[in-house]
């Protein structure tokens, strides 16, 4: 009977060992889902280059408008020189060709020198002729001395030397200024209009100082205070890049005298822009 009951508990344990088995069988397991669903991830930019710090920009200055220079006359002026012998005299006489955009205004100027070389022929022929037995030889020429759009300004100056020890020569000097447009003479009034008066005091008061400075050591006449203002003449002036000078002739006050005024001293008194 024992056996019996063996052999049965034998046959329900095989039935139940295959059913164990299969449990145990290793199969992975799913693994568990999350319960927070995944957040879509936002795309970040690309590192971008470090900008560099720029310079601060000046403040522009504001641009202050200038006047346009004036033009330069379109100038020029050819030496002609003329070598003479007249009445035994030497004369060489050199006066300019002037060349300007007006023609007849350089026509005009080229007139007036032809006129002053024929003077000075008159002169050789003339009254050097009447001394006999005296030889002369004469330089006559100019010196331009100023040159602008409105004023083309000029010395002229006739040098006589002789063989005679009584007689030894002597220079004379005299002046002239043209509008450059016109070939026109240029007076003193021309160049200071209703203030020549006045301009004439100002040259007047500056001659009595130069000539009191050189008085010592230069011959003037006596009372060369007073004739200083009645020989001064308007034509004997001329234009420079430093002023006006009016000047007295040696036969004036005895010896020739420049007095010059400058641009500044002038300031105030001028007709025209020189």
């Amino acid at each position: 009977m024992k056996q019996h009951i063996l052999l049965l508990f034998v046959l329900i344990l095989l039935a139940v060992f295959p059913s164990c088995a299969l449990q145990g069988t290793n199969v992975p397991d799913t693994p568990p889902q999350s319960d927070i669903a995944e957040q879509p991830q936002t795309p970040q930019p690309a590192p971008s280059e470090p900008v560099l710090p720029t310079e601060p920009s000046l403040p522009t200055q504001p641009s202050v408008p200038v006047d346009p220079p004036l033009p330069e006359p379109v100038f020029s002026a050819v030496d002609n020189t003329v070598v003479d012998q007249l009445a035994g005299n030497t004369v060489t006489i050199t006066t300019p060709t002037v060349e300007l955009p007006s023609a007849e205004a350089a026509e005009n100027i080229n007139q007036y020198f032809q006129l002053l070389a024929g003077k000075v022929r008159d002169y050789a022929e003339g009254d050097l002729s009447m001394q006999p037995g005296i030889t002369c030889t004469v330089h006559a020429g100019y010196t331009l001395t100023r040159v602008s759009d409105t004023v083309l300004s000029f010395l002229w100056t006739v040098e006589t030397t002789t063989t005679s020890p009584e007689l030894p020569g002597n220079t004379a000097v005299s002046a002239v200024s043209f509008d450059p447009g016109t070939g026109r003479i240029l007076t003193f009034r021309d160049i200071f209009g209703d203030r020549a008066a006045d301009v004439k005091s100002l040259f007047l008061t500056e001659a009595k100082t130069i000539i009191a400075q050189r008085e010592e050591h230069h011959y003037y006449y006596d009372g060369w205070g007073s004739l200083a203002a009645e020989t001064m003449d308007e034509s004997c002036f001329y234009l420079t890049d430093e002023g006006v000078c009016l000047f007295y002739p040696r036969e004036a006050l005895g010896t020739h005298t420049d007095v010059l005024l400058t641009w500044d001293a002038l300031a105030g008194y001028l007709a025209i822009t020189p």
